[in-house]
This record gives structure tokens, C-alpha cells and sequence, in this order.
């Protein structure tokens, strides 16, 4: 049995000087679950720039919480993660005040939801939801956008009490939507007492309560605590004998009211506020209360009951439902919207002296729930919610391999290379025309078997679509539908080449599918102003899943995927028309079964060279985790290309040195593009700090006239292609007015000719790029760009690389 891998997003944490509230629950809870060997715990921390974390050394978290002893963040290198890195069955535990957080859950979510990440949250309280009166505008902004995400997109709620799990069954009713399943675990309450140091003790104060003589409440003053009940109900506890203290600090809008407690009539005879008290003072003041008064008007849980039961105090709470949870039978309720109901149960303990005093008695002896039962219990939710261990069948074996072609000679080229690194598959099924078999049947003489199912076969009546990805995606529709497929299978296309001996575990690995991507289909670029039919599918599949409330990761990888039948055609059949949409069959199947049925998949990076065709092709979003296939590309083996020299056809005696070679090349062209990017980037800091301004292309209309602004400096790496993003005005994009850039050097001579950028032909979603393939050479020149007669230019110095 795999542990449960749970994240733990602490940043909050990190930054409050005090452990009180959501803080200290975040730390009793963490600090035994790292104890826990049935888990995995991994702490985070945000970065600055919202988007990563670094993660918390347990040995430094557990020092500094529980001796006080050095930092949380550890002294060591930090290691780093992004959302990305998060694997599919794991589960992301939110136990801190996530909507303080810069790191916006309505960002983080649907990253971790497209890779098969488990989402759990912890809500306290619904409070500023419910009653938004009681709470600053920035924290209710926050509160709400946090809100809105925890019901879209969270898989499992944990609350402390049914108060609150009714609270917010009300609130999706009113939304019209259905509430994620909830657990419920009260929280824990043996706090370590501190050892009070008794010549901290406000003694002058002290000696002005009677024992048994005053209510007593404690906790910061804010508005839903509702102080002014009690405060408003002086005068007749006074007439009583009755004293009021108030303990804590002066919280958010409540200057007036602090105002008020400093002038009131009774001020220092029988009302009393102590500011900031002691440890020592606030036991003192437990210890001899007639009884803590909790007037609130909500609660997530009512730790304070329990804090005063604790002290052996009796209580008085507000009648609410989650109080009476807390509270039990030992605790006393009041109206607390009316100060004679509280004076009323004020009157009622002091009735009778034998059972107030039984009463306390009966308070002494309780024992509060622990944060170990607390913590088990959470523990134990995460992990019945968590699937490390997917639900794909233990004995689930693949043997078949699917390829649409046309193209024999393709296919003749890539099969040797199948047929030695992949021993488990033992028959491909070629859809191809009827016109290709013969060919193929006479020419394949290898350990994997040929079976065939032709277009006529598949096509039957059906007309077949123009538009090539429309087509393919039609094909596929087809084929999942009517050939003699196994129920689990590899799909490829003619051209993906093994470049090492596999297993079946590259494609199932702890009865999961591992679905691999290469891109997030929302940042998708294209080639632009020249967009292919593959681009254009790109964009169809990104507008579809995106429409559908889906991931939308692309996992058209160029690299053979495992495919279910049986959830192909759940999604062909929960979308019945899809077939003629010119989808991209890959990215539609991957990311709808990731949301339906994360427990079957798991999302990984790709693992292709060759894909792109070059990595200066479009900005890489992510980096191969491993390369284990090759795309192939016949220009790739051309003279200047990254495979010169290197054997197009398969070699048994040269196939593994060749594959080492292709590995190593194609690594050092991923690692000089992602060193390029570093090195523009820094490039752009340099230009912040000497002009004091970001370096940015714009283009935007003033008073209706084009205006082009550009810096006035670019410093750019020599031999490399430079994407620069051109911002424009949204009233200019559907110009027909191209825009054209050209670079010249000193000499006014075209180092870079002219090239047209025409807005209009762009996809909305996408930023416009002025693309610069650099000389390999060092020089300085002139960036010029034109939009009609709007004009900018720009000095180029191009550098060497070191």
C-alpha cells in the first residue's frame, strides 16, 4: 500500500508572529501528522512570485513550532516546486487561511485539478459569507474568490463542526450548485499550558474582583464577538453585584467602541478592561470568574468554551448551534441579540450556591478531545480521499498497438524500432487504406503481428471530412467505435521511434494511466500569422474544454498514449455530436477522464525529442521530464540540424549508442533554450534597473491615432530566436493594417528583413510575437516597427554568448 502523499500549503503560517486561531490549529494538526508514517507530508511555503513554493525541512518546521529554535524555512538550498509538480493521487491539503494568500486558489486549482491532484480543504466558517457586516471589504473579496473556488473545484471539504456543514449545503442550495462531500472533525483543545510567570500578575486588578463576583470575557474585541451585549448589560449586573472584564486587545473598526469602554460611568469599579494581559493574570481571572461569557454571534467551532472549561470555568454562550456542540450540557445559553436573556442566565447560576458548585465540579473533570484524535482523524479523511493506488485493475495487461496511417513507408521505418524496445506489445492494428495492406503484409516480417481494419471498413457509408485534423479526430471517433480494439491499448502515429527498451509501466504504474502532456492549451501560441490545421486544432480543443468546465492541458504529446476503450467512448457518448468538431483527440480524452475519473489517471510531462521540431519553435511551457521517444523528423538529420550525422533507419548494433547520442544532443538544444530564456530575462532586469521602466512592445490607439511604444534599448543573445510579445489594443485587432519589423545594422544594412505580423488573422487568446532569429554574431543596430504611419525604433545590441 502506497503512503498517502499530502501537501500542505503553510505560507500564512510562516508569516504570523503568534499561533492563535486558524494559525495555531494549522500547526497542533501538521506537527502530528509528520509523526504519522502512514503519510507523506510535504510542507510548502510561497515564493515571491506566487507561483511555487519551497518546501519546509520537517526537522527545521518542528524545531522552530515546537522549541522556538531557528526558522521554519530551514538553513539548506530550498528545494522547489510548482503546481505542476504535484503528482496525479496526491492530495492538497489547504488547512491554512488559504484566502490570505497571494498564491489565488481560483489560479491554483484548476492546475492541480488538470493534473489529478486531490483536492481537500479545510472551512472553518462561512461567517463572512453569511454575515459580511462583521469583516473588512479586502478580507470579504478575498474570502468570497477563495469561497468560489473551494465549492468549484474542491473534491472534499473537512469542517469542525455540522453547523457548519449545514451552513454551506444552504449557501450551493441558494447557488444552484452541489456542495463537495464533507467530514466532519472537531477540533482539539489540550493546549500545553504555559508555566505563568506570577510576577507578570496585574495584581491591582485582581484585588478589585471578588471571587465568583464578575463574568469574565476573554479574546480579541472585534464586532461578531459581541462585546456590546455584555457591556450593555453592566448597569444590571452592577445592581447585582455582578463586575464585567473584559481581556484581549482592541481588534479591526472598533476604535469607537474602545472609546466608549475608556468613558463608560462604571469604568474602573465595575467594568474593567485589561489590555494585553499576562499568561499569569489570565489564568488568575479564569480561575475566579463566576463564568466566561462567549456573546458571539458566530462560530466556526467555539474553542473558547473549551479553553474556559479547561480553567474549570463555567460558561454562558450564545445560543447558536455550533456553541451547543461545543458547549454540551455543561455550558449555559442565552439570546444574544437580548441583554435580559443573558442577565437571566447570570441570575439562574447565582440562584443556587450547591449547584453552581457542582456545576464547577462537574467542569473540572473534563477532558477535552485531543489534538492526537483530532489529527488521526483528519489523517484518516485525507487518506480515504487520497488514491495513490489508482483504480485501473492490478491485472490489466496491454499487448495491442493502434496506429492510423497512410504512409507504408513511414510505418516500415518506425516498426523495428517497436518491435525491439516494446516486448509486451504483440500486435499493431493498422487502420490504413485497403490499397496499403499488401505492401505492408509482404514487406513486415518482424515479432509483432500485423492486423488490419481498413478505411472502407471503418468509413463504411461515411464521407470523410476535408480538413486534415478534422478528418483524423473523425477517424479516431470511428475506430473506438467499430474496430476490433482491446479494451486497453496503445495508441501512436507512424512516426514515434522508442529510444530505449520499455516496459508496460512507462503506460500503467500503480493501476494508473499515465497521460502525458507538453503544453497548457490556454497559453497554446501557434505558428503565427501562418497557423496550421494542427494549430487550429489546437484552438477548437481549447475553446471545447474550456466551455465544458474541463482541464485543458495538451497531450498531444507526439508520443504513443494509453487508451481505454471504455472511457473513449464515455466521452464520445456524453458528447454525442463531437465527432465532426476537428478536436485533437488526445487532449479531449486525456483531460475529460482526468476530471471524471482522476483515480485512473496520473499526468506527467512529456518525454519526446524532436517535438518541437526545434525548441526555439514557440516558448516551451515545460521541459521534458525524461526523453524517451523521438518524433521523427526527416530534416532533423540534415546537414546543421541537431541529429547530423546519426542513422535515420533502425541499426540493432548502433541503436543504442545512436539513442544516447540523440538523448544528449536533444538535451543540450532544451538546455541552451531554457538558458536563452534566463538570459532575456535577465537581459530585461538590466533594462528595469538603468531606465526605471519594464521593457515592452505596445501598440494602442490615443485619441484614435496608432501609437507604437517600444524601449529604447534591447539587448539581445547572438544565434538565438528572440519572441518579444507585442501588447496591442484590443480596437486594433481585427486590423487589416499589418505590422512589419526589419533590423538593420550600423551600416543600415538588413540583418533581419522585413517580416509582417497581420493582427487580424491571430486567435483572440493570443499575444502577438515580433520574431527574431539573431545572426551568430555579435553586432548593434536598429529594431524598427510600423503599424500604418505609426513608427518606433529601437537600438539592438546582439551579444555573444558566453
Amino acid at each position: 500500500m502506497l503512503q498517502t502523499q499530502i501537501y500542505i500549503d503553510l505560507s500564512r503560517l510562516c508569516l504570523t508572529p503568534f499561533t492563535t486561531g486558524i494559525q495555531r490549529v494549522a500547526k497542533e494538526i501538521v506537527l502530528r501528522m509528520l509523526r504519522n508514517d502512514a503519510v507523506k507530508v510535504t510542507l510548502l511555503a510561497e515564493l515571491p512570485s506566487h507561483t511555487a513554493w519551497r518546501v519546509l525541512p520537517h526537522d527545521a518546521f518542528t524545531a522552530f513550532y515546537t522549541e522556538k529554535k531557528g526558522s521554519p524555512y530551514g538553513d539548506g538550498r530550498p528545494q522547489i516546486l510548482s503546481p505542476h509538480d504535484l503528482p496525479s493521487g496526491a492530495v492538497f491539503f489547504d488547512i491554512d487561511s488559504a484566502w490570505n494568500m497571494p498564491m489565488h486558489r481560483s489560479w491554483l486549482f484548476p492546475i492541480l485539478k488538470a493534473h489529478g491532484v486531490t483536492i481537500v480543504t479545510q472551512l472553518y466558517d462561512l461567517i463572512p459569507v453569511t454575515e459580511p457586516q462583521f469583516f473588512h471589504e479586502q478580507t470579504l473579496r478575498q474570502f468570497l474568490s477563495w469561497t468560489a473556488a473551494v465549492i468549484q473545484f474542491a473534491d472534499h471539504i473537512i469542517c469542525n463542526a455540522d453547523a457548519t456543514v449545514a451552513a454551506l449545503h444552504t449557501l450551493c442550495e441558494q447557488l444552484h450548485t452541489d456542495a463537495p462531500a464533507c467530514t466532519v472533525v472537531p477540533l482539539g483543545a489540550d493546549f500545553a499550558k504555559k508555566a505563568a510567570n506570577t510576577d507578570d500578575i496585574d495584581e491591582k486588578l485582581l484585588e478589585k474582583l471578588p471571587q465568583y463576583g464578575y463574568i469574565l470575557m476573554v479574546g480579541t474585541i472585534e464586532p461578531r464577538k459581541n462585546h456590546r451585549l455584555l457591556l450593555d448589560a453592566v448597569p444590571a449586573l452592577s445592581e447585582r453585584g455582578i463586575k464585567v472584564v473584559f481581556a484581549g486587545r482592541i481588534g479591526w473598526n472598533m476604535a469607537e467602541f474602545a472609546k466608549e469602554m475608556e468613558k463608560h460611568p462604571k469604568n474602573g469599579t465595575d467594568f474593567f478592561f485589561a489590555q494585553g494581559p499576562s499568561d499569569a493574570t489570565i489564568q488568575a481571572l479564569y480561575k475566579n470568574a463566576l463564568a466566561v461569557a462567549f456573546p458571539t454571534k458566530n462560530e466556526g467551532f467555539g474553542l473558547p468554551i473549551v479553553e474556559a472549561y479547561m480553567n474549570g470555568t463555567p460558561v454562558l454562550a450564545s445560543d447558536i448551534p455550533v456553541l451547543r456542540e461545543v458547549g454540551g450540557t455543561l455550558a449555559d445559553y442565552f439570546d444574544n441579540t437580548s441583554v435580559d436573556s443573558l442577565v437571566a442566565a447570570v441570575d439562574a447560576l447565582r440562584a443556587d450556591p450547591e449547584a453552581y458548585q457542582k456545576k464547577r465540579a462537574e467542569i473540572a473533570a473534563y477532558q477535552p478531545r485531543t489534538w492526537d484524535v483530532a489529527a488521526e482523524d483528519m489523517t484518516a479523511a485525507l487518506q480515504r480521499v487520497g488514491h495513490m493506488t489508482g483504480a485501473v485493475p492490478a491485472d490489466t495487461k496491454v499487448s495491442q498497438m493502434v496506429v492510423l496511417t497512410a504512409r507504408n513507408e513511414d510505418l516500415l521505418r518506425t516498426l523495428p524500432y517497436l518491435d525491439a524496445c516494446m516486448p509486451f506489445i504483440e500486435r499493431l492494428l493498422v487502420c490504413c487504406p485497403e490499397r496499403n495492406v499488401p505492401e505492408l503484409k509482404e514487406k513486415w516480417n518482424g515479432r509483432i503481428r500485423l492486423d488490419f481494419f481498413t478505411d472502407e471498413q471503418l468509413l463504411g457509408e461515411d464521407a470523410l471530412p476535408q480538413d486534415h485534423t478534422t478528418r483524423n479526430f473523425f477517424l479516431r471517433c470511428l475506430l473506438m467505435r467499430k474496430a476490433p480494439l482491446d479494451d486497453v491499448f496503445i495508441m501512436t502515429d507512424d512516426d514515434y521511434r522508442p529510444l530505449m527498451p520499455l516496459t508496460q509501466e512507462f503506460f500503467l504504474k500503480n493501476g494508473r494511466y499515465r497521460a502525458y502532456y507538453c503544453y497548457d492549451l490556454a497559453k497554446w501560441q501557434g505558428t503565427q500569422g501562418n497557423y496550421t490545421s494542427y494549430d487550429s486544432s489546437m484552438f477548437r480543443t481549447r475553446d471545447f474544454l474550456i466551455g465544458e468546465r474541463l482541464p485543458a492541458l495538451q497531450y498531444s504529446s507526439h508520443q504513443p498514449q494509453i487508451i481505454d476503450r471504455r472511457l473513449y467512448l464515455e466521452m464520445l457518448d456524453a458528447y454525442p455530436d463531437i465527432d465532426m468538431q476537428g478536436l485533437d483527440e488526445w487532449s479531449t480524452y486525456f483531460n475529460y477522464n482526468i476530471a471524471k475519473h482522476p483515480e485512473w489517471f496520473s499526468a506527467e510531462r512529456y518525454c519526446v525529442a524532436g517535438w518541437p521540431g526545434a525548441v526555439s519553435d514557440w516558448t516551451l511551457w515545460c521541459q521534458p521530464q525524461s526523453l524517451v521517444f523521438e518524433n521523427f523528423y526527416d530534416v532533423l538529420y540534415e546537414d546543421m540540424h541537431v541529429f547530423a550525422g546519426l542513422s535515420k533507419e533502425y541499426d540493432p548494433e548502433r541503436f543504442h549508442m545512436e539513442s544516447a547520442e540523440k538523448i544528449c544532443r536533444w538535451t543540450r538544444e532544451l538546455d541552451r533554450q531554457a538558458a536563452t530564456d534566463l538570459m532575456l530575462e535577465g537581459y530585461r532586469e538590466m533594462f528595469r534597473d538603468e531606465h526605471h521602466k519594464p521593457s515592452e512592445f505596445l501598440l494602442y490607439q490615443q485619441d484614435e491615432v496608432p501609437v507604437l511604444s517600444i524601449p529604447e534599448l534591447l539587448y539581445l543573445p547572438a544565434g538565438e530566436t528572440i519572441r518579444l510579445p507585442l501588447s496591442v489594443d484590443s480596437a486594433l485587432r481585427n486590423s487589416t493594417e499589418p505590422v512589419t519589423y526589419l533590423v538593420d545594422d550600423e551600416k543600415q544594412r538588413h540583418v533581419i528583413h522585413e517580416r509582417e505580423l497581420l493582427l487580424s488573422c491571430l486567435d483572440a487568446s493570443v499575444v502577438p510575437e515580433l520574431i527574431l532569429t539573431m545572426p551568430p554574431y555579435p553586432f548593434r543596430g536598429m529594431l524598427t516597427v510600423k503599424y500604418g504611419e505609426a513608427a518606433a525604433n529601437c537600438i539592438v545590441s546582439c551579444l555573444e554568448r558566453r
